[in-house]
């Protein structure tokens, strides 16, 4: 079982495609996510030329984590 608690680097990555980053967050069972790091992207998001694509791609990342208030 590997449980990972991400940042906002480590999320970064993933989105970015950084193979080591997606197949390490692919092995992990359970994926925490602190609140910060959901608002830091969805202020992103909401800056970005492509505000629903970006926030559609961040629902449903988030939706596969446990959103922490660390």
């Amino acid at each position: 079982m590997v449980e990972l608690t991400l940042d906002t680097n480590a999320v970064s990555a993933f989105f970015d495609g950084q193979k080591e980053v997606v197949d390490r967050i692919d092995l992990a069972s359970t994926l925490f996510l602190p609140a910060i790091v959901v608002g830091e992207f969805s202020y992103g998001a909401l800056k970005s030329k492509n505000v629903e694509v970006n926030l559609q791609k961040l629902k449903i990342f988030t939706a596969g984590c446990e959103i922490r208030l660390l």
